[in-house]
């Protein structure tokens, strides 16, 4: 069920930090997305980018009142969702409006979960600089003295 979950999510990109207003909305979010993406992509701002919807995730419990709750941005376009996605990466320095803002994967609860359960693995790994990435939904690939691992499983880690 929770490959199902996350295999519907595919196509989202999860954006936190842009401002809600007094109400709870914001002002005409599909530009404000439309304008920030085509920035990233070093394209005019007003290119359209064909997307199926957007929306303001539900507010977590332990998310302040004053944070912003995040956008959900469903891109029609695999391909330019993970051209968005990769180059949102790359630039550790994104801003709207003077907020700084990250870009995410949007995945199921159970698989951030999931990772939050290697999160001491993944901090050793950039102690130690070694190079590692997440693969859709949840698996944990590293690449150590020219072998590539792969862990799903605490019980995956190989010595380092």
């Amino acid at each position: 069920m929770e490959d199902v979950d996350n295999r519907g999510r595919r196509n989202n990109l999860r954006v936190r930090g842009i401002p809600e207003g007094p109400d709870g909305t914001t002002e005409n979010p599909i530009q404000i997305l439309t304008t920030f993406f085509n920035h990233i992509l070093a394209r005019p701002p007003e290119t359209a980018i064909q997307f199926d919807k957007a929306h303001r995730a539900a507010r977590p419990r332990n998310l302040p009142p004053d944070r912003p709750r995040d956008i959900i941005w469903r891109i029609h376009n695999f391909p330019l969702k993970e051209e968005i996605f990769h180059k949102a990466r790359q630039n550790k320095e994104l801003s709207v409006d003077g907020h700084q803002v990250t870009v995410f994967q949007d995945l199921s609860s159970s698989t951030l979960q999931a990772r939050r359960a290697l999160r001491p693995i993944t901090q050793a790994l950039m102690e130690r600089q070694i190079k590692f990435r997440w693969n859709f939904s949840f698996a944990l690939t590293v690449t150590y003295k020219d072998k590539t691992h792969t862990i799903t499983t605490p019980a995956d880690i190989p010595d380092f």
